[in-house]
């Protein structure tokens, strides 16, 4: 990021217009800005941080504590910032006016708030209204917070004094409250945690694996190993034997099968020869006492005998 132009107006120490040029210092990469104390210095760096994020540097102060005491009421309070970064020009602006309303006389506020980028010369606006749009823009562009924009670009001029009077440990705690290192003390406890965690967790395993090997009588892995094998070829075998089995068992099975539908067959032919037996004695016997009724007993008792055997059907 390399500053252009920075405009204040009633803002700080600054009651009337003031432009800084920083284009008339060359390409000189280091400056210093000087004077006595309260003469503005840290309110240059104040405006440009609230031109880009409408607060002060530490985002500690907004537009009551930033505007020029000695302004007179219809004064506008504003900063206009306009720099370089990645090739692109960018300009933010910040306004802040009063006035009396009408009829009532009530004194109301009224603020804008513009960011621009330089297209072929002319000032294209990206983004205007709300305060909190334009500081997203800011914070889009540059990729840092008002908070990390004091930490990373502007060291604000108390705690700079506090920094060179303190001692090494509370040089440590400014650092860390400047450069907002609290992130990584965080994720060094939670490593330390998962640390703790992992650690926990391998005792259990070795203790589970120690068990192990006290089960099966080993005193190593490799011997377990050893012993595993055995096991698993002795598996194998074992399910060999299984499926051979359970093939000759499909075998027998398929035997006995077909040897009880042959008893079934065999037991049908003596059924049917037994019948044909049964019939040819009983129509025997039926003919021999059909006949002697018919000789002996006459007509009529003739007929009733062969309705009792079962006959007339066969003589009619």
């Amino acid at each position: 990021m390399k500053p252009v132009t920075l405009t204040m107006q009633a803002f700080g120490s600054y009651l009337k217009r003031t432009e800084l040029d920083f284009r008339l210092l060359g390409d000189n990469p280091i400056f210093l800005i000087t004077g006595a104390t309260g003469g503005g210095k840290t309110t240059i760096l104040d405006a440009m941080c609230f031109a880009l994020y409408c607060k002060a540097t530490g985002g500690r102060r907004s537009w009551d504590s930033m505007r020029c005491a000695a302004a007179p009421q219809g004064a506008e309070t504003m900063v206009d910032f306009v720099f370089q970064l990645s090739g692109e020009t960018y300009r933010f602006t910040r306004a802040q006016s009063q006035y009396k309303a009408r009829g009532t006389g009530v004194l109301k506020t009224k603020e804008t708030h513009a960011c621009y980028r330089m297209e072929n010369g002319e000032w294209s606006l990206l983004l205007a209204g709300a305060e909190s749009r334009v500081r997203e823009k800011a914070e889009e562009i540059l990729g840092l917070t008002c908070e990390q924009f004091s930490q990373v670009i502007v060291l604000p001029q108390g705690d700079f004094l506090k920094l060179l009077l303190s001692s090494s440990r509370e040089k440590a705690q400014m650092f860390q409250t400047l450069f907002a290192t609290g992130r990584w003390e965080q994720a060094v406890h939670n490593l330390k945690e998962m640390a703790a965690r992992l650690g926990k967790e391998a005792g259990e395993l070795e203790a589970a694996k120690r068990s192990i090997l006290e089960r099966e009588g080993v005193e190593t892995l490799p011997l377990l190993e050893e012993r595993e094998a055995v096991l698993r070829e002795e598996l194998a075998k074992a399910k060999a034997a299984q499926l051979a089995a359970s093939v000759a068992l499909q075998k027998q099975n398929g035997a006995l099968r077909a040897a009880e539908a042959l008893a079934e067959q065999f037991t049908a032919l003596e059924r049917q020869k037994y019948r044909r037996m049964h019939w040819n004695n009983s129509g025997k016997i039926r003919r021999k006492s059909a006949k002697n009724w018919r000789w002996h007993a006459g007509p009529q008792a003739y007929i009733r005998t062969l309705q009792h055997i079962g006959l007339h059907k066969r003589i009619s």
